[in-house]
Parts: C-alpha cells; sequence; structure tokens
C-alpha cells in the first residue's frame, strides 16, 4: 500500500515538475475533446436533418484520425525530454515496471482530468457552435441542444484509447531503451548527418511532379481526380526536402569558406546543421499543416461567398422553371398554365433545348458510336432563336435542316455531330470561353449546337421527348418562394387540364438558400478543421522550441564562457530561431500558390470562373494565419531564450 501510494506521489510530482511542458499539451487535449464532443453530439442530434448530420459525421471522421495522430505525435517530444529523467529512476534502483506504473498514473490524470473539462466545456459550447451552423446555413434554429449518453460514451472511449496507444508506445520505448541509452540520449545524435542523394532525388522528382499536375490541369473533372495525388506527391516530396534537400544546402554553405567563417554564420549553420535531421519531421508536419489550414480555409470561403456570387449573376429574371417538353403543343399548354397561376408576369424569356448528354471527340466529329471510347465532351442542342437572345453572331441567321452552328469552350476542330448514326453538319463554330458558356456546360469540354428548329432533331436524340424548355420571367408579386411553391405543386400533381406536365422552379431566393445549407456546412467542417490544425500547429512550435532550448543550453553556456556576450548569444538564438521557424511557412505558402491554379480549376466544378475569388481568401487567410504564426514565434523565442540564459 505505502508503494501505490509513493508511486501515485511520484507520478504527482512529476507532472507538477515538468508543467511546462504537459500543461500545453494537456490544454490541447482538453481543446481536442470540446471538439471532437462538440462534432459527435452534434451529429448525433436527430432533429439537425439528414445532410446536416451526414456532413457532421465526416468532419468528425477526419477529426478523429487528426486527433489520433497528434496526440501520438505530441507525446513523442514528451517522451526526448523526459528520457533522462527515466534513466535516473532507473539507476536509483526503480524497475522499468514501476517505471512504467508511475506513467500509466499520469496518463490516467491526465486523460480524466482533460475528459472531465473537456466534456464540461463541450457542453457549454454546444449551443453556440449550434447558432453558428444555423447562422452559415441559414437553418432555422428551432430544434433544442441534444444530449443523450452515446456523444459521452463515444468521446470517453475515444481518448481513452488515443491515450492508452501513447502510454503503451512510451512503455515500449523505455523497455527496449538500455539503461545507458537512457542517461545519455541527449547526447545522442550529435554526428554530423549524412547527405542523402537518393532522398533528395526522390523528393526533388515529387515536388515537380506534383507542381506539374496541379499546373497543367485544365479540365474540373481531371482536376478532381488528380489533386489528391498532386498533394500527396506535395507531401513526399516535404518531407525529403527537410529531411535532405535542405541539409544537402547548409552541407554547401558550409562548405564556402568565406560565407562559413564569419562569427554569426559559424554559430547559427553549425546548430542548424546538426539539428535539421531531428527537426526534419516536426518542420515537415508543421509545413503541411500550414498548407491545409490555408487551404481548407480559403476553399470554403470561396465556395460559400464565391457561389452566392455566381448564382446572382445567373439569376437575370425572379423566377426559373424547367420544362420537359415533347411538342410545341406541351409547350403551349405549359405556357397557359404558368400564366394562369402567376398572372402578373411582367417580363420573360424562353429557349427551347436538350438534355445535356456526352459525347465522344474522333478526329473532326463528335459522336456517340465509340464503342465505349472515352466520352468527355459535353453538348447541348438550342433552337436557334435561343441563341439570338445570348449571341449577337447568331441574330438574323437561318440554318438548313441536318445544319447546326457550334458554340464551344473547347476544341473548335468538329465538322460534323454523329447522335445515333445520324449526323448533322457543322456550319460555323464560334468560340467562347467558359465564362460566356451557360454554366450547365462549364465542367468538361463544352458544345452548344444550335438548329433552326430543334424538333426536326427531337427524334434522333438519347433521351427522346425531353427536350427542355427553359422559362424564366419577372413578376410583381414580391412572394417568390410562394410563387415557385405554386409552380411546382402543378407539376407535383401531374394533372393540368388532363395532361401531365413535368418540371419544376426556382428563384434566387429558393437557390441562393439551398446553396447556402449546402455550403455553410461544408464552411462549418472547414473551419472547424482549420482550427484544429492551426492549434496542432501552435503546439509543434511550442514542443520544438522548448527541445532545442534544453539541447542547446549546455553548448550556449560553454559559448558565454569562451567569451560570448549575451547579447551575442541572444542574436544568434533569434536568427536561428526565425529561419527554421519561418522556413515551413515560406514553404506552405510556396505550395499554395503552385496549387492556386489546380484549385481554381476546381472551384469551376461549383460554377465559381472568377480566379479573384480564390487569390482573394487565398491573401486573406495567409494574413490571418502569418500574424498567428509570427505570435507564436514572439512567444516561443521568449521562452526558448528563457531556458538558456539560466
Amino acid at each position: 500500500m505505502r508503494s501505490i501510494s509513493l508511486y501515485f506521489r511520484l507520478a504527482f510530482t512529476n507532472l507538477k515538475a515538468n508543467s511546462r511542458m504537459y500543461i500545453p499539451y494537456f490544454l490541447a487535449s482538453v481543446g481536442m475533446i470540446i471538439l471532437q464532443f462538440i462534432l459527435c453530439n452534434l451529429s448525433m442530434n436527430p432533429d439537425n436533418g439528414q445532410n446536416l448530420g451526414a456532413m457532421l459525421g465526416t468532419g468528425m471522421f477526419f477529426l478523429s484520425i487528426f486527433v489520433f495522430i497528434f496526440i501520438f505525435y505530441i507525446n513523442s517530444f514528451l517522451i526526448k525530454r523526459r528520457i533522462q529523467e527515466f534513466g535516473l529512476y532507473n539507476i536509483l534502483g526503480m524497475e522499468k515496471k514501476q517505471i512504467g506504473f508511475i506513467l500509466f498514473i499520469e496518463t490516467v490524470v491526465l486523460f480524466l482530468l482533460a475528459f472531465v473539462i473537456g466534456i464540461a466545456f463541450g457542453c457549454l459550447f454546444s449551443k453556440a457552435v449550434l447558432l453558428l451552423i444555423c447562422k452559415l446555413t441559414g437553418i432555422a434554429f428551432d430544434f433544442p441542444i441534444f444530449y443523450s449518453i452515446d456523444p459521452f460514451i463515444y468521446t470517453f472511449v475515444y481518448f481513452a484509447i488515443c491515450f492508452l496507444c501513447t502510454y503503451i508506445y512510451t512503455v515500449f520505448t523505455l523497455y527496449k531503451t538500455k539503461l545507458i541509452d537512457l542517461l545519455h540520449a541527449e547526447k545522442s545524435g550529435e554526428k554530423e548527418p549524412k547527405t542523402k542523394i537518393l532522398l533528395c532525388i526522390i523528393g526533388l522528382l515529387s515536388l515537380g511532379i506534383g507542381y506539374y499536375l496541379a499546373l497543367t490541369i485544365s479540365e474540373v473533372l481531371a482536376a478532381i481526380g488528380l489533386f489528391l495525388i498532386a498533394a500527396i506527391l506535395v507531401m513526399i516530396g516535404t518531407y525529403c526536402l527537410f529531411s535532405s534537400v535542405f541539409l544537402a544546402v547548409l552541407k554547401l554553405l558550409k562548405k564556402n569558406n568565406k560565407y562559413y567563417y564569419q562569427k554569426n554564420h559559424f554559430l547559427n549553420l553549425s546548430s542548424m546543421l546538426f539539428r535539421m535531421k531531428q527537426n526534419a519531421v516536426g518542420l515537415s508536419n508543421l509545413c503541411i499543416l500550414s498548407c491545409m489550414v490555408i487551404v481548407i480555409i480559403s476553399m470554403t470561403l470561396s465556395i460559400y461567398f464565391g457561389s452566392y456570387d455566381s448564382l446572382k449573376q445567373n439569376y437575370q429574371y425572379d423566377v426559373n422553371v424547367t420544362f420537359f417538353a415533347g411538342s410545341n403543343d406541351d409547350i403551349a399548354l405549359f405556357n397557359e398554365a404558368v400564366n394562369e397561376i402567376v398572372p402578373d408576369i411582367t417580363d420573360s424569356r424562353a429557349e427551347l433545348r436538350s438534355n445535356s448528354y456526352f459525347l465522344a471527340h474522333v478526329g473532326s466529329t463528335l459522336t456517340n458510336d465509340t464503342d465505349g471510347s472515352s466520352e468527355n465532351n459535353s453538348l447541348i442542342f438550342y433552337s436557334l432563336a435561343s441563341g439570338q437572345i445570348h449571341y449577337d453572331e447568331l441574330k438574323d441567321v437561318t440554318i438548313e435542316k441536318d445544319h447546326v452552328i457550334l458554340v464551344t469552350s473547347g476544341d473548335t476542330n468538329v465538322k460534323t455531330i454523329s447522335i445515333i448514326g445520324h449526323t448533322y453538319i457543322v456550319d460555323k463554330v464560334i468560340y467562347k470561353t467558359k465564362k460566356q458558356m451557360p454554366s450547365s456546360t462549364k465542367f468538361v469540354n463544352s458544345y452548344e449546337a444550335f438548329s433552326g428548329d430543334i424538333f426536326d432533331i427531337a427524334e434522333d436524340f438519347i433521351y427522346p421527348g425531353k427536350l427542355v424548355y427553359y422559362y424564366e420571367f419577372n413578376t410583381s408579386d414580391k412572394d417568390l418562394l410562394a410563387v415557385t411553391s405554386k409552380i411546382n405543386d402543378m407539376f407535383a400533381s401531374g394533372n393540368y387540364h388532363g395532361v401531365n406536365l413535368t418540371g419544376f422552379a426556382s428563384s434566387k431566393e429558393s437557390d441562393l438558400q439551398q446553396i447556402k445549407e449546402l455550403y455553410g456546412e461544408l464552411l462549418f467542417i472547414g473551419i472547424f478543421l482549420g482550427l484544429s490544425f492551426v492549434l496542432a500547429a501552435g503546439l509543434i512550435i511550442y514542443y520544438k522550441q522548448i527541445t532545442e532550448g534544453y539541447d542547446d543550453l549546455e553548448r550556449y553556456h560553454i559559448l558565454q564562457q569562451v567569451g560570448l556576450s549575451k547579447e551575442e548569444v541572444k542574436k544568434s538564438i533569434n536568427s536561428q530561431i526565425v529561419t527554421i521557424f519561418f522556413l515551413p511557412l515560406i514553404v506552405a505558402i510556396i505550395h499554395v500558390m503552385v496549387a492556386f491554379h489546380i484549385e481554381n480549376i476546381m472551384l469551376q466544378g461549383f460554377s465559381i470562373f472568377d480566379p479573384l475569388v480564390l487569390l482573394k481568401f487565398d491573401a486573406i487567410t495567409i494574413i490571418i494565419f502569418a500574424i498567428l504564426y509570427y505570435s507564436i514565434y514572439r512567444m516561443t523565442s521568449h521562452t526558448y531564450y528563457n531556458i538558456i540564459k539560466r
């Protein structure tokens, strides 16, 4: 009993003695528990809707993966700092299993305390987070805060597993390390690291290929498919960059005697050279986390606000109605129905087109007769009258039967169009940019084919009788949601004077609400994950500087004894920290700049074609993150110097 009491006293004494290291770890754990519990609790709320629940569940999944890696990674810093302490316990007669038991007590105490505080604040902030979600999505806050036992159990079990895994890893490290290694752990790794040429080559090739993919992709579908590949290659390249390429650069600078044997350069370069290997993983992680923060937040902000602007530009009339027609008689009946439902139409326009479908580009022909060949070209047939509204080039133009005029944002080398064995001759090709094309045709190589009378070719369509009559109008009735609801009710009834009319209506207000609900959830998850990554980055920086401070303590004391002044020591420290500290941020910003092109292409899938949207939010996110980064630098620099000047 006495021995157990002793172990508990030692555990609490150790936590108190190592408070400088454990308090940030503890606070970060509390923060992660708060975030995880809130997401878990909200995702399990039966009143928040299926879409919101699914989005929150997805966010919780990715956060869970990140939290596990993060806690495990930060624990490695703590092990490194305390490994000599374990050696002292061992030499004083304490067995490794007894040390392991003390570590178990420490782990349990930290976990339980962090869990209780995290859950308390999680319950406290759940309502505020729910209000934020409602604000972003436009969902009415008319359902109560949901609490059940399941989120508590899930959070407890998950973080218990995380802490248990870190404990097992710590004990494993303790048992596999010899006593002499424990006592001299901090002295290891002082040999000058070797330049790994193969890693340099792999890193540069990975970065080069990743950058090439990001800069050369021009189509939305390709961008979505290759973005992850490019990201993985850049991550591999980043790890190799910090573990080998930068090391090779430092060694080249060392060989330059004129540069190296300057007093400041000698001190800083020597320190960075010996520390680069042990810092490589931390610096790489810091760079990748910084890049993820900037990309995730700027992309979600661009989608959220850019979609608003894009939709506002696309809506030139109050109400849009899409009607699926089979004949001119159907269109006449539809017009009658709309005028009956909405008698106060003030202005209107209409166009007739086919459903969009995909064709392959074979030579100078667009065709679906390809026997499974790749079909990556979007085509829509329009009546000539519709084209004369949109394009000046089609005004006062006549087109013969089986002839078309092509408007495209893709390849202009098209002479004929072949659909189900029937060929249409292209009289003229008009090239437009994607910005000038309808939103429905912007995602791949896009074509609009204009014919004199679209009903002349209706029998050859892939979807017979599914021509689209697109009708939009202004009305003096300002309750646009009610107007669209009446038209949609008419379609839903399936009977207008004995005829079944098929279609749907929308307004700017209804579509804006849908966009806000969908992309608001995405923005919330982006901000949530971004804050988690910022927290992780800050903690990595803190522990890196503390570790470096203790590692350099003896070395700088020796330098002071041989005549280096405190001001010179401080200047050397600041120079070293600035270089190492801001290198990951600089590399991350370069990654983001290179990724700008592929991100912009991906945004086109959301009908966002103005690159200034992404540029604006990239700049804002980088500036805010850089300010936070600099603030952490100031704090860690001060902490580092306080350790050194002891």
